[in-house]
């Protein structure tokens, strides 16, 4: 299974499946999403306070209490940026 970013609606579904009282296997196979990756946030959903019996909110608010679970943009670096720091300033000569 290929890399694929996760959305904020992407954790909104995988909530929104836990609340209505899903499996992880089902929310996973239904989302196209790993087990592992699916146990993982709702692991954090519960480290937020976030419990499937707890009162609803609308997908807004759960996006700002969220938000930190999401990946930063640059937690993954591009395959060849690394072989290319010894040349940086080569590089940079070059491109003048």
């Amino acid at each position: 299974m290929g890399y694929r970013k996760m959305k904020k609606h992407d954790l909104w579904e995988i909530y929104r499946r836990w609340r209505a009282g899903q499996a992880l296997s089902h929310i996973a196979a239904s989302e196209r999403r790993d087990r592992k990756t699916v146990r993982h946030y709702l692991q954090g959903f519960a480290g937020l306070g976030l419990v499937p019996s707890a009162s609803s909110m609308d997908d807004q608010q759960f996006y700002e209490v969220v938000q930190k679970l999401l990946p930063s943009r640059n937690e993954r670096p591009a395959p060849g940026s690394d072989q290319l720091l010894p040349h940086v300033e080569e590089l940079r000569c070059l491109s003048r």
